[in-house]
């Protein structure tokens, strides 16, 4: 190809492959003499580097432009997710039951308080209607004997002459008056002398006890003794018992003004209180002779000591279930035990038995005044209302049941259920783990083992993302597993206006702005520059930010 020299004027030639230029061979030495290499345009960069896990709602912000990394599924209006939803790891928990539960026990998970219940009326109500239920029960152990309740009494002793008439006796708030006949209108109280002193005393027990004979052998209108009953009677003597075993008796007065009688002191005696077991709050008496069998009103719940507190134990078995013969081993009006059945009975101890399946009867009281023995505790207790793998399988259900809920659960066999927290990372670990549930425990005070986003996965999704992003004024680049290299689009030094910013706690940038940035050297089309040693030529038009000099290989020409 014939060239004309634009700097001599010269004609030459150059082989039509070899770069378009348009100096001789002598100019373009001359040239190449001085001058410098053009420059390549750079563009500004920065370093962001990932030391540790990442928390939901770390921020990265490039020139104004904000990327949020995004943990949970949400994220502030405008930000650009980096999605890592799938790369943290959620908290978890075990709650592991290992004995019978009860109603009204709770578990609390994070703010949200689950009961045993036996129905589903609340949506956190942990249903264990359809459970196993056990009964409650109790066990009365005795240590020594028990104590009988003893009836006081008194003697009333005859000299064997009969009374003169006028002659009293008084026992209590009564006073009875020996008469050689009634009187006409009838007197209360009055007591016919009789033949003898013998018939004296039975008119007198006549009286006490409102027999037969009013009328005849005592007056009409006479009341029945209140404080004591009548009971063995002989020639000479009249005994009267306490109607109500205790010490109270002992303090019932007792006087006479004849010199055929007396009494052994001015009160009855030797009445003993009668020590008692109590079942939510019914108590049976202990006593040597059935109130009844003095010839006194029955007292309800009164049971016969017998020959020995074995035996007391038995007679108390048969009245709490209302089992052999009322007025015998028991008092009669003692009825069914409406509460408890006298199960086990050995000679030292007799176990109780709620009649009720289920954690209620350990509400049932057992309280004994007995000093020589005592229950286990204040109530029965063991009554339970499904087992702790009924336990497990109803609370999973109530805690899936519950929509956006914070856990999910796992029902793990053998009564454990894990909890997962719903959303992954680091902060779930503080939801609460609490169990009032009696022989059910949570592993830890609050789930564990949630992590965020680690920074090898963080850094990919990061420049994944800014990639992605069309608007972006910056792209990245990897370094390493930890740093990516954020570098301005548009070479020069422009880029060095560029703003970076981190809001996290394992996210830095190594500046606060992208920096680097250089203008390359402007050209036209075919322009020339040479540093001295070489040539280049911009093949088309170079600007500050696109740079097309290339570098041409001059070979060594003849001057």
């Amino acid at each position: 190809m014939r060239i004309r020299c634009t700097n001599c004027g010269i004609y030459f030639f150059r082989d039509s492959q070899d770069e378009v230029y348009t100096l001789c061979d002598k100019c373009l030495k001359e040239l190449i003499k001085e001058g410098s290499a053009p420059v390549v345009p750079v563009s500004a960069s920065a370093i962001l580097s990932f030391t540790g896990d990442i928390n939901q709602g770390d921020t990265i912000t490039i020139n104004g432009r904000t990327y949020e990394f995004d943990i949970d599924g949400s994220i502030r209006p405008g930000n650009i997710p980096i999605d890592v939803t799938g790369k943290a790891v959620a908290a978890t928990g075990t709650l592991t039951a290992t004995l019978p539960v009860v109603l009204g026990d709770t578990v609390k998970i994070g703010t949200d308080i689950y009961v045993i219940a036996g129905d589903s009326s609340n949506s956190k109500n942990i249903n264990i209607s359809g459970g196993t239920k056990t009964k409650a029960t109790g066990v009365l152990t005795l240590t020594g004997n028990i104590v009988p309740g003893v009836h006081a009494e008194s003697v009333l002793t005859s000299d064997g002459t009969i009374p003169s008439s006028g002659d009293t006796v008084t026992i209590g708030d009564k006073t009875y008056t020996f008469v050689s006949s009634l009187s006409d209108p009838a007197i209360p109280f009055e007591v016919v002398i009789g033949t003898s002193a013998a018939t004296a005393l039975d008119n007198l027990k006549a009286a006490i006890n409102l027999s037969a004979g009013a009328g005849s052998v005592y007056g009409t209108g006479t009341t029945k003794n209140t404080s004591v009953v009548a009971t063995d009677n002989t020639d000479t003597t009249q005994k009267v018992v306490a109607r109500v075993p205790g010490t109270a008796g002992n303090s019932i007065a007792v006087s006479e003004t004849s010199n055929h009688l007396s009494w052994g002191g001015s009160t009855l005696g030797g009445g003993v209180n009668a020590e008692t077991v109590s079942i939510n709050g019914r108590a049976y008496s202990f006593v040597t002779v059935l109130s009844e069998i003095n010839g006194a009103d029955a007292i309800a719940d009164q049971v016969l000591f017998g020959s020995d507190s074995s035996v007391a134990l038995d007679n108390l078995k048969l009245a709490v279930n209302a089992e052999g013969t009322a007025g015998s081993s028991y008092s009669t009006g003692t009825i069914k035990n409406a509460d408890v059945l006298a199960t086990t009975n050995e000679s030292n101890a007799q176990t109780f038995e709620a009649l009720v399946s289920g954690s209620a009867g350990n509400a049932i009281t057992t309280t004994t005044t007995i000093v020589n023995g005592s229950f286990g505790g204040a109530y029965l207790s063991g009554g339970s209302d499904a087992t702790a793998e009924e336990f497990i399988a109803a609370i999973v259900t109530t805690i899936n049941a519950i929509i956006e809920n914070i856990v999910t659960a796992e029902d793990k066999t053998s009564g454990v259920m894990k909890v997962t927290a719903v959303v992954a990372g680091a902060a779930r670990n503080s939801i609460a783990t609490i169990s009032n549930v009696g022989g059910a425990t949570f592993g830890a005070a609050t789930l564990t083992g949630g992590k965020d986003a680690g920074s090898t996965d963080a850094c990919a999704e990061t420049k994944a993302t800014i990639n992605a992003d069309t608007v972006s004024v910056v792209s990245a680049e990897t370094i390493d597993a930890s740093s990516i290299k954020i570098v301005a689009k548009t070479p020069g030094d422009i880029g060095n206006i560029i703003k970076v910013s981190t809001d996290g706690d394992n996210i830095a940038f190594d500046k606060a702005s992208l920096s680097g940035g250089v203008n390359g050297t402007p050209g036209w089309t075919n322009q020339i520059l040479s540093d001295g040693s070489k040539l280049y030529i911009s093949s088309e038009l170079s600007t500050s930010t696109d740079s097309n000099w290339k570098e041409v290989d001059i070979n060594e020409v003849e001057e």
